[in-house]
């Protein structure tokens, strides 16, 4: 486990800069997706809420404000080394997930998160973005917090380019 660390991860690619080529991408060993897949974000009037499906847990991500003007742009979540969404402000998207402990990363600032999931349940994550790393977050928020924010949302998918 101390292997995914942040620490660990950030240094990979200065050393493949002055000692290897590097195979993988920083992004990969954080958890995100590939960094050379493209997606075109897609936002809807619709706002679906389903339910965890048999077996799988659901993980809601909303894209919160870190009250910074430069917060906007859009931002994908990588779940183990898998794209699985992109978000803009107050936009959210959702993720069905076997049981088990997941590694988020959130593409903008290599910011990561663990969060152990069970089947049946509903997990909710707000993604914070902000010009600072320091300031960028991935973090769980209560089920309360999240249906109060999510009438305000718009549902949002990504779809993979050629």
């Amino acid at each position: 486990m101390a292997r995914r660390s942040i620490s660990v991860a950030v240094s990979i690619p200065i050393a493949c800069v002055l000692f290897a080529p590097c195979v993988v991408s920083q992004d990969e060993q954080l958890g995100c997706g590939p960094s050379n897949e493209k997606y075109r974000f897609v936002r809807h009037k619709d706002k679906p809420l389903p339910e965890a499906p048999p077996g799988k847990a659901m993980v809601y991500v909303l894209r919160g404000r870190a009250g910074f003007p430069m917060s906007r742009g859009r931002a994908r979540l990588g779940v183990d080394g898998k794209w699985v969404g992109m978000t803009d402000r107050r936009t959210y998207f959702y993720f069905a997930a076997d049981p088990g402990l997941l590694e988020l990363c959130l593409d903008v600032r290599k910011t990561q998160m663990f969060l152990t999931v069970e089947a049946g349940k509903t997990y909710y994550v707000m993604m914070e973005v902000a010009p600072a790393r320091e300031l960028t977050r991935l973090l769980a928020i209560s089920e309360d917090e999240a249906k109060k924010r999510l009438p305000q949302y718009h549902y949002a998918t990504a779809e993979r380019k050629p």
